[in-house]
This record gives C-alpha cells, structure tokens and sequence, in this order.
C-alpha cells in the first residue's frame, strides 16, 4: 500500500477482490466443513487485511493533507 501510494499518489478506490478456491479438490457437495473453514478464513482474513491497509493509508493521507 505504503508503495503504490508513494506512485500513484492517494489511494481512492479499492475492489477487495481476491480470495483462493481449492473447489477442484472436492465438488462442493463433498466438501468437509474444515477445509472450506480453513478456505474461508484465508479469504476473510485477506479480505479484512487489505481493507485495514487501505483505511489506515487512507487516514494517514487525510491528515497529512488537512495540515
């Protein structure tokens, strides 16, 4: 993030929109439940990570900009 503000200047937009899938391992119906939780996690926490990253730079140059 620190980065790609550095480049391109503030940050306005995100698509969060990654996430892994091992649906090739297992059709969904035959899925167990801890492999899609173990899946599930890594995009959820992935997911939140890079928003917090986003908000946080986002703050950071707001203030920096208001001074």
């Amino acid at each position: 993030m620190n980065a790609a503000v550095k480049k391109f200047r503030p940050i306005n937009i995100l698509a969060a929109n990654a996430g892994i899938t091992e649906s090739l391992s297992y059709p969904v119906w035959k899925m167990p439940l801890d492999f899609w939780e173990h899946i599930n996690h890594i995009n959820v926490r992935g997911t939140f990570l890079t928003i917090k990253r986003f908000l946080l730079q986002a703050e950071k140059w707001q203030e920096s900009e208001g001074k």
